[in-house]
């Protein structure tokens, strides 16, 4: 008598059959389906449980799904501690190598009173990448590769590109979000490097996410931290351009983060797809692992129409699509328009006077025009790596050129040995700042969260002094209708604004207007001189 070949079900399908024996469906058809008997269906039935609590192990340490066999180690504290830590690492851009991972598991290890014996040997590295999804080429000890074809475990790349496929939804349904810090009162100077390498610190600094559908066709306003809940400059103020919220070292916080999704993105979102009318519309927000990020389920549950996705730590700096290039951009734009204020309203005569009188609406202001400066073809462009795109003709995100700022620059006698390099340095200050504070391996070992205390906070300009009287224009050159000058005109117009946010019906619907036009009348008078 021949013996049926018995199958395997991996932990998901048993999972899978488990939430279909719920939905009420039939064993026999089940049994059917998977090619196992119908007695091995009901012992999945009663071993409900222990299955649903292996699954919750295996997402909670990024196990793999797709196993036949559950072994307790994936819930042993020295693999959940280390995992998180590689996990950051890797989020943060840092190649992680098996020596590294060894070296940590062994500290880990002693600070976690474990096994005295305990090796951190080859074949334990090679479970551990195993457990965890980790290919070999997820963690050399150099750069990642430069395109995702080459990433190797948790099939990635096939996941990604069959989203759209696998889910249904349409690309103006799928979102990415993501923050990074702007140091946004500075010029470009030769001490951007400080003499032992590395760059220095610059003294003024917001967190902004970042957050936009893969079509382009709706861009989430962005939702800025800055370090004071109420500055000066914000006083008789309406209406901000942009979303603000504060935090005493400018970090994005797992309770910000919280803020933004409920008040920010959903409102959002309901808005645009008109989500109470359409209750099948599903969304999918996607973003980075973070220290600050709270975890799927519980953003899952303020929304059923919304699902979070997070992409694994070692394929961010690859994939996501605002890391390509649209942060990047949104930064160029915003020091364009701030060296063109400040060479106008300065005299061009260099800009140190006004960049101490800007202020935090100042850099709002121009944050909403940066943002607006970033187009539906660039951030198409921007998920190529992640989602197939329909037309062949795919460019990358186009960047304000650094010759062009050298340009600017040199329209100022002081900035005339500004060389390319000392230019670069200035448009890349902030590229390595996160937005978020990393967790220590003390925070990792003791599962609490970052210290947000301002102990190490950087020194600060004065975000919070008053504009300077603006010059009124003179009343015998109106009265005498004779036309004012482009300065005089440009003056009275700032001084407009200013009253306008205070005492203007609906400012929000033309505050967007106003400083397109102001930032045109910039760039005119630059060109003209």
């Amino acid at each position: 008598m021949n013996k049926v070949k018995r199958t395997c079900l991996s932990i998901y399908d048993r999972c899978k059959i488990v939430e279909r024996l719920k939905a009420g469906e039939s064993m026999n058809n089940l049994a059917r389906e998977y090619k196992v008997t119908r007695q091995a269906i009901c012992r999945i039935k009663h071993s409900e449980t222990k299955l649903l609590q292996t699954k919750e192990v295996l997402t909670s340490c990024g196990g793999n799904l797709e196993k036949k066999k559950y072994k307790a180690t994936e819930d042993g504290l020295l693999d959940r501690k280390l995992y998180e830590w590689f996990k950051q690492r890797r989020s943060m851009g840092f190649a992680v190598s098996g020596p590294m991972l060894k070296e940590k598991a062994l500290l880990f290890n002693k600070r976690l009173g474990g096994k005295e014996n305990f090796a951190a040997s080859d074949g334990w590295l090679s479970r551990f990448k195993i457990r965890h999804g980790i290919g070999e080429k997820t963690i050399p000890g150099e750069k990642l590769p430069p395109n995702v074809e080459k990433i190797e475990g948790s099939n990635v790349k096939i996941k990604m590109e069959n989203i759209g496929e696998l889910t249904g939804i349409d690309l103006k349904y799928i979102y990415n979000c993501d923050e990074s810090a702007l140091y946004w009162k500075i010029i470009p100077t030769k001490t951007l490097i400080d003499p032992e390498g590395g760059r220095r610190k610059p003294k003024n600094r917001v967190t902004i996410l970042f957050c936009t559908n893969a079509t382009g066709t709706h861009k989430i306003p962005l939702f800025v931290i800055g370090k004071y809940a109420k500055p000066r400059c914000f006083k008789n103020v309406n209406h901000l351009p942009v979303r603000y919220a504060s935090q005493v070292n400018v970090w994005m916080t797992y309770d910000l983060m919280k803020t933004w999704y409920s008040s920010v993105f959903l409102p959002e979102i309901k808005k645009e797809h008109d989500l109470e009318n359409n209750p099948h519309i599903k969304i999918i927000l996607i973003m980075d692992y973070a220290t600050c990020h709270p975890p799927a389920e519980e953003l899952n549950q303020m929304c059923s129409s919304c699902s979070i996705m997070y992409l694994p730590p070692y394929v961010t700096a690859l994939i996501q699509p605002l890391n390509q290039g649209i942060i990047e951009k949104f930064k160029r734009s915003f020091r364009s328009m701030l060296l063109q204020r400040i060479l106008v309203e300065n005299g061009l005569q260099g800009g140190e006077d006004h960049l101490k009188s800007l202020d935090l609406i100042d850099c709002l202001n121009i944050c909403l025009l940066a943002w607006n400066s970033v187009s539906e073809n660039d951030i198409k462009n921007s998920w190529k790596n992640f989602i197939p795109q329909e037309t062949q003709d795919i460019l990358r995100v186009q960047l304000t050129e650094v010759s062009e700022f050298q340009t600017l620059l040199h329209k100022v006698p002081q900035f005339n040995d500004l060389s390319i390099d000392d230019i670069t340095n200035w448009l890349n200050v902030d590229a390595d700042d996160f937005g978020w504070q990393a967790y220590t391996d003390e925070d990792i070992l003791l599962e609490r969260q970052p210290d947000n205390h301002a102990d190490n906070i950087v020194e600060e300009l004065d975000d919070e002094v008053h504009y300077k009287d603006l010059p009124s224009l003179p009343t015998d050159s109106i009265l005498d209708d004779v036309c004012p000058t482009f300065i005089e005109a440009l003056g009275g117009f700032k001084l407009f604004f200013r009253w306008f946010e205070k005492n203007g019906e609906n400012p929000e619907k033309y505050q967007q207007l106003l400083q397109e036009l102001h930032q045109d009348l910039l760039k005119k008078l630059i060109n003209d001189n």
